[in-house]
């Protein structure tokens, strides 16, 4: 079964604050630990769809 994420305001996308944790993990390995910039991380949100907590939650995941 796979997991449920959070949605965004795009039907096409979820929300996953690990996948770039991961994808720079990847690419640290991959390339011998490359200077990144990362200019944006961002997703279509409407941030009156989620609560404050989840809201705190989701950043919380993406800081850590």
């Amino acid at each position: 079964m796979e997991p449920v994420y959070m949605q965004s305001s795009s039907i096409w996308m979820s929300i996953y604050p690990k996948g770039i944790h991961d994808l720079l993990l990847y690419t640290k390995t991959k390339y011998n630990n490359p200077l990144i910039y990362i200019t944006e991380n961002a997703t279509s949100l409407q941030i009156e769809e989620m609560s404050s907590v989840r809201l705190m939650s989701a950043s919380h995941s993406i800081l850590n």
